[in-house]
């Protein structure tokens, strides 16, 4: 099963961001690394000023690449990125989620949208000291802080006010309209400014 994901699909995260709490400023890096079929290794790294705000379990950072603006969204089960919507002009998005054997997106150049596909193998995420959380390609948890999520949540925002220090991973293999299938990885991190 494929899904594509679509702004209705969202409706949820667009309602918790209504309700988040108040933002603080971080600085966001994001390294890429794709490797072909052949083991050429292509890797790509930017950093941005972000907001960053806490929604509940996911972290939600809003900042500005390359003049448009982008969300990305991190949370243990779940990774979209979004830029450059506006208007009636889609924007690129990129949804990775180990749950589902693949989501279709696209991904938006001067020239054209580029439709492709990912299979997400897993998520790590690592937030200040509460250790090591995740899902893998079953959507089976990767070592919680025990508890209900209720509580896991309330940890994770009090260890966020202490010293917000943030790392996820996406490990994930790309295909892109016609071409061969590429092993791809993502890594976030964010670093409190100040």
């Amino acid at each position: 099963m494929i899904r594509v994901y679509t702004p209705a699909r969202w409706a949820g995260l667009e309602e918790l961001m209504e309700t988040a709490l108040e933002e603080q400023r971080v600085l966001l890096t994001i390294t890429g690394i794709q490797t072909d079929a052949h083991g050429n290794r292509q890797e790509t790294a930017a950093q941005y000023e972000a907001a960053y705000r806490d929604d509940g379990g996911c972290h939600s950072f809003f900042y500005t690449a390359e003049g448009e603006d982008a969300v990305l969204y991190l949370s243990p089960e779940l990774v979209r990125m979004e830029r450059g919507k506006g208007g009636s002009r889609p924007g690129t998005r990129m949804v990775f989620d180990p749950a589902l054997p693949a989501t279709v997106c696209s991904y938006v150049t001067p020239y054209g949208t580029i439709p492709m596909e990912i299979r997400t193998e897993r998520i790590v995420l690592m937030d200040g000291c509460a250790g090591r959380r995740g899902a893998d390609k079953k959507g089976r948890d990767r070592g919680s802080s025990g508890g209900n999520r209720e509580e896991a949540v309330n940890e994770d925002r009090e260890r966020t006010v202490r010293s917000l220090r943030i790392m996820g991973r996406v490990k994930y293999v790309l295909t892109i309209e016609g071409d061969d299938p590429l092993n791809c990885s993502v890594t976030i991190k964010a670093q409190q400014i100040g």
